[in-house]
């Protein structure tokens, strides 16, 4: 079939489907639909570009109520008596429409898959001002992680390509040490991933295996599921230990000068209550469980601690918050 007998026989353009695609309320097949249909035909391009044309109207004319009274401003009449200017504006701007609604990257953002690794990496690493990003970093294939979530976030067609920023973004700051960035940057892979919003510091590996199974059969994919998963535990739990030393060592201090009156305050009860929360498998609970004593002096509670800081290990590693 020739390209220009197919085009003879596209659908004359519809507003309503139109305006339905720049308000965002299609599907993601109808979209892509649209896309094809702009791409083809001029027709379908100039109704989009009066579409956008008279959203532009419409926000100027903040008095106008209806498309119709946007219809009657006089600048906008003006505008249409100008045929031969907006003829060469429409021609570049149908050009210009042509070019982006076919760019491979931009149908790949639209509707994202499998990805060419090298491009999308030098796209996102410009994007987001990556400047160290090492070299040695490859791009996993992330267009069957939508599936491993049926949160509404993760229904955007954008939640490939932000989740694939958020790997790189993850890897980036775990090479650089920043456990600030790693934390923000869990956050985020914690809110865009995961159904029900369970906070993953919370999660195990084998919780979350029936998500990663969810994610196809790609080792790249399942191989970087898993790998965030091991390193967002691993930022959680080292915000856990600090947490636990910054505690223990306002409390140790306080029982080394005998300031009995610190462990009948509620900070001091309210920080041991977190404390216990926290599930931290190289910190001992029996001295934590034992400074929940009611009526703890700071005699009493001086060995517990001591005992307790020297489960932490290193202060410079967990103090550092690392």
């Amino acid at each position: 079939m020739s390209r220009s007998s197919s085009i003879d026989r596209l659908p004359p353009p519809d507003p309503e489907r139109i305006a339905a695609y720049l308000d965002g309320g299609l599907s993601p097949e109808e979209q892509a639909e649209v896309r094809r249909l702009l791409a083809e035909s001029a027709a379908w391009r100039e109704v989009l570009l009066e579409a956008q044309d008279l959203e532009e109207w419409e926000t100027l004319d903040e008095a106008a109520s209806t498309a119709g009274e946007v219809r009657r401003f006089p600048g906008r009449d003006a505008a249409r008596r100008d045929a031969p200017t907006r003829s060469l504006l429409l021609a570049a701007a149908a050009a210009i429409v042509a070019l982006a609604v076919t760019a491979p990257f931009w149908l790949r953002l639209l509707s994202p898959g499998p990805s060419p690794s090298s491009q999308l990496v030098d796209r996102i690493a410009v994007d987001e001002r990556l400047d160290s990003l090492p070299p040695d970093w490859s791009y996993p294939e992330w267009g069957s992680f939508r599936s491993a979530t049926t949160s509404p976030i993760a229904a955007s067609p954008h939640v490939d390509f932000r989740l694939g920023v958020l790997a790189i973004k993850l890897e980036v700051a775990r090479r650089r040490g920043d456990a600030v960035e790693l934390g923000d940057v869990a956050s985020a892979i914690d809110a865009t991933l995961v159904a029900d919003l369970t906070p993953i510091s919370e999660l195990t590996l084998e919780q979350i295996r029936p998500d990663l199974d969810r994610l196809g059969t790609a080792p790249a994919q399942r191989q970087v599921a898993e790998r965030i998963d091991r390193e967002l535990i691993r930022s959680f739990a080292a915000g856990g230990l600090f947490e636990v030393g910054r505690w223990a060592a306002t409390a140790l201090i306080a029982a080394r000068t005998g300031d009995d009156a610190h462990f009948a305050a509620r900070t001091y009860r309210d920080g041991l209550a977190a404390v216990r929360e926290l599930d931290l498998p190289t910190v001992s609970r029996e001295p934590i469980d034992a400074l929940a004593a009611p009526g703890l002096d700071a005699a009493t509670a001086l060995p517990l601690l001591e005992r307790l800081v020297a489960t932490l290990g290193d202060p410079e590693t967990w103090a550092a918050g690392v």
